[in-house]
């Protein structure tokens, strides 16, 4: 008997040590490298996206009813960059955000840019349409200011991305139209003629001291999907410069990009192109330095055409003068009172 009941024991403790414990593996964090659709800012080299934008973004689940995951949850560079695709910035959220055990998820995000921060995008129920109202566009288009709002919208990705999906790396689309100046000198004025001495041209040093839109709209609302969608543009703003130097930059016959500190980063809301004033001084042939400031510069393309979302115009501006030509004529001989004197000669 006594045997039996040491059995019996054994077997007890042989139960308890079986017990199972069964846990999930750690959440893994989402990620994200985007790449820029387009080179369409100075500070877009090829494909990469800009390392100073982050950007907030919306998660849904995939299902037949989507349903919400997260929602303008900002996602900033990582500290831990490792697996990072070639020349792509890793980005993580901020707070963290973790993927669902199975559920498949789907994504759209937005760039902090101008305003946004303050005024942050609304998805459509449950989704389709990411929507900015009042955005505000930065008029010094200073590139600190991260002025090129750019977006990403999972739409044909049926299936979704899950934990296993690794890092995700989002195209981003340009939201807004960028804007390239260049000046030149018109040849009349830099052909050199061998009659004059020192073979000069007509015009020395001719400088570009500012270049400012006359008027230009800076806010509006954007519907945010497959396109960006403009509406309610409006906010003209005055004397806006792309360029201020009171000592300026020379040109000649060459076209040249007018730099300064934004390297001509002149990202704008699309609208009805408006127009530029430009001030430039030169030295004249007496040695005499002389200031102008043209005025209505006009920038439409095609009739009234709006800048496009994602393009990039090139203006070239050209400093040019018309000959001065002359043709004399003569007045008629007149003859003083009578007309007609004698004198006697001796």
């Amino acid at each position: 008997m006594k045997k039996v009941l040491i059995a019996m024991c054994a077997m007890a403790a042989v139960m308890s040590c079986a017990k199972t414990e069964l846990a999930f593996e750690q959440p893994g964090e989402i990620s994200f490298s985007p790449v820029s659709r387009y080179n369409t800012k100075a500070a877009v080299t090829g494909t990469n996206f800009t390392a100073d934008q982050n950007f907030y973004v919306f998660a849904n689940t995939v299902e037949t009813t989507s349903a919400k995951y997260f929602e303008n949850a900002l996602f900033i560079p990582d500290d831990d960059q490792t697996g990072a695709p070639t020349n792509l910035t890793v980005y993580a959220g901020s707070p963290s955000q973790f993927w669902p055990n199975v559920t498949p998820l789907k994504f759209a995000g937005y760039t902090v840019s101008g305003n946004v921060g303050t005024v942050k995008a609304t998805m459509s129920d449950p989704w389709g349409t990411m929507t900015i109202t009042g955005y505000s566009q930065p008029d010094d288009f200073q590139v600190s200011q991260a002025n090129d709002l750019m977006w990403f919208f999972d739409d044909n990705n049926a299936s979704g991305y899950d934990k296993e999906s690794g890092i995700i790396t989002p195209t981003m689309k340009h939201a807004c139209s960028w804007i390239t100046v260049t000046v030149k000198v018109a040849a009349n004025l830099m052909d050199t003629d061998p009659s004059v001495v020192g073979n000069q041209p007509y015009w020395t040093n001719i400088t570009v001291k500012n270049i400012k839109f006359e008027n230009l709209n800076t806010t509006g609302n954007v519907a945010l999907s497959g396109t960006a969608a403009w509406s309610d543009v409006a906010g003209p703003r005055t004397n806006v410069n792309i360029y201020d130097n009171a000592t300026g930059t020379v040109v000649d016959a060459t076209a040249k990009t007018i730099d300064s500190a934004v390297a001509n980063n002149v990202i704008v809301v699309p609208q009805v192109p408006t127009t530029l004033s430009m001030t430039y001084s030169y030295t004249t042939p007496a040695g005499v330095s002389v200031t102008e400031t043209k005025t209505g510069i006009n920038l439409k393309y095609d009739g009234n055409n709006e800048w496009a979302a994602g393009m990039h115009y090139t203006y070239e501006l050209t400093i040019g003068a018309d000959e001065i030509r002359i043709a004399p004529k003569s007045t008629d001989w007149t003859t003083p009172g009578s007309g007609n004197f004698s004198q006697d000669v001796k």
